[in-house]
């Protein structure tokens, strides 16, 4: 009996054996012996269509730019039936031109490689750690809209590294997303290389690289410089080459499934050669964004009434002003005592918008509930608000009691704090 489990387990000791050598005579023949394949895609985007009555054509994406904005706007099928679309935009107001920074991105780094070395025999560990492409000095805004921004609303899904455009590539339809963490780390995406992190000569070295994460960000720098370089009146199509800058899915109608397309199998000496073209409407105009109505969005800085012109086109004494909405988030909290707290104007917009307050009315709604929700209890206004350098065309509050929203106004020069 003892005899035969021996047996038994030499037969499986040998087959896990000639398993795993010839698991690694197969590897070492990819790596030494087969043949390099490239595998060679071509994805065009150009315009997109409704199945509906009419045959709507759009453009899947539309840019302009003036001397102190840049807005993308993403037009994409609202599903698959494809009878109706969405869209989601990004604006960004800058004051001289639009600049990008970088943020570090954690979650993604992971072990490249790693060696000893020196006469302690510490470790050099590199590491390839994705940086996600950042604003800075400017003002962003992400807007969506069903009606082509008739209705223009801030966006409750913004777009990010998980959002998927259904569009239209030739005659079939496709999920196109960010390559975010899929981002192929290159030359082309290299940031900076052997960059020390940690050091104990005792212990180890780590080094990482830093790479660029494809996402919106990336994109919208790339149009920008692009963009930028146009002269002012030019209204046209443009076809854009973005290289390998998306993920694409593949629509089956029959098992209403997304394949991914590119997909490899990694065992394989492969090469992917992807190039994206998009045929995208581009718009360059001459001096500011000055009015909500000039925006792809009609909005501007998330007002859909900002005229900067001051311009009167009736008789309504506020029709050509612009009403600005201000919310708590507007302001500082300024404690009083306990959890009782008075709000001050922000330092930021004052410096914003007190250029404009000849021609600015502000509508002020501090809503309770919402900071009854993080245990603030609104009294009022400081006696250096800030208000007072505007001119106030309404501030209230509004809180739920019973059933109702009850809209109490406030005088925020009577109300006075600290």
């Amino acid at each position: 009996m003892l005899k035969s489990l021996k047996d038994f387990l030499y037969v499986i000791i040998g087959l896990i054996v000639t398993i795993m050598v010839a698991i690694d005579v197969w590897y070492l023949y990819i790596v030494f012996v087969a043949p390099e394949k490239v595998i060679s895609t071509t994805f065009e985007v150009g315009i997109q269509e409704l199945k509906d009555a009419d045959n709507t054509q759009f453009y899947f994406m539309e840019v302009e730019l003036w001397d102190n904005a840049f807005e993308v706007k993403f037009n994409y099928m609202l599903d698959e039936n494809q009878t109706d679309n969405f869209s989601q935009g990004l604006q960004y107001i800058y004051d001289d031109e639009l600049i990008f920074g970088f943020t570090h991105n954690d979650i993604t780094c992971e072990l490249d490689s790693d060696r000893t070395s020196g006469i302690l025999g510490w470790k050099k560990e590199y590491y390839n750690c994705q940086n996600s492409c950042a604003l800075t000095g400017t003002n962003f805004y992400n807007y969506m809209s069903y009606d082509d921004y008739s209705t223009s609303l801030k966006s409750t899904n913004p777009i990010d590294l998980d959002t998927v455009f259904k569009i239209q590539i030739g005659d079939e339809l496709y999920g196109m997303k960010f390559k975010g963490t899929d981002t192929p780390k290159d030359n082309n995406t290299l940031i900076a290389k052997d960059v020390r992190i940690y050091h104990n000569i005792w212990t180890k070295d780590k080094f990482h690289s830093e790479y660029y994460i494809y996402d919106v960000n990336y994109l919208v720098y790339n149009l920008y410089q692009s963009v930028k370089s146009l002269p002012a009146g030019t209204n046209k199509a443009v076809v854009f080459e973005f290289g390998n800058l998306f993920n694409y899915y593949e629509y089956d109608e029959n098992t209403k499934q997304y394949t991914e397309k590119c997909s490899i199998d990694k065992a394989e000496k492969l090469t992917i050669d992807v190039k994206s073209y998009y045929s995208i409407k581009v718009k360059v105009n001459e001096g500011n964004l000055q009015k909500a109505t000039d925006s792809l969005f009609n909005s501007y800085l998330g007002n859909t009434g900002y005229n900067e012109t001051g311009d009167i086109t009736t008789d309504d004494y506020f029709v050509g002003r612009t009403i600005k909405d201000l919310t708590w988030r507007d302001f500082d909290f300024i404690k009083v005592d306990d959890n009782n707290y008075a709000l001050k104007l922000k330092e930021d917009f004052i410096n914003n918008f007190e250029q404009y307050s000849s021609k600015l009315y502000l509508s002020v709604c501090i809503n309770k509930d919402e900071l009854n929700n993080i245990d603030i209890n609104f009294v009022g206004f400081t006696s250096d608000n800030g208000l007072n350098n505007f001119n106030i065309y309404e501030c209230y509050t509004i809180e739920t009691i019973g059933n109702e929203i009850i809209k109490t106004n406030v005088n925020y020069q009577e109300v006075l704090y600290v």
